[in-house]
């Protein structure tokens, strides 16, 4: 397995840093790439908190569909992409227009909700998931 966390997403064109993370799956492997979700509720967010976050982040593959584009069509067996993820205050940068110590306290509060959160709910999910398999023979 390989797992990937908040990469691609800096890449104009993640094509071919997904191939690359795709030569290091062993036949049968799986890929495991995450991106924070800034296309929704997360972005709004943010671009008010810390617009300027959102300048190094490649917001167009910041849906499911955008996701799978990005997995060449040979030798792979699955892709799946999914929402994932409870209400996440992590993802905001809070601390750029508060306080540290409200923005702490914020995080905080919202952090323990999420705890609460029994389920995730697709509009609050912080991260989306491309799980693309290789097949068995390379």
């Amino acid at each position: 397995m390989v797992l990937s966390v908040g990469v691609v997403e800096h890449f104009d064109d993640p094509r071919a840093v997904v191939q690359d993370h795709l030569r290091l799956v062993k036949p049968g492997g799986i890929a495991l790439i995450t991106v924070p979700n800034y296309r929704g509720i997360y972005g709004v967010i943010q671009r008010y908190f810390d617009a300027e976050n959102l300048l190094v982040h490649n917001l167009d593959i910041m849906t499911c569909d955008a996701l799978a584009a990005l997995v060449p069509s040979h030798d792979v067996a699955r892709v799946r992409t999914y929402r994932t993820g409870r209400l996440s205050p992590w993802v905001i940068s809070f601390s750029k227009r508060w306080p540290a110590s409200v923005a702490r306290a914020i995080s905080y509060l919202a952090n323990a909700a999420a705890l609460l959160q029994p389920v995730d709910i697709a509009p609050l999910c912080p991260m989306l998931v491309l799980e693309v398999t290789r097949s068995h023979t390379s």
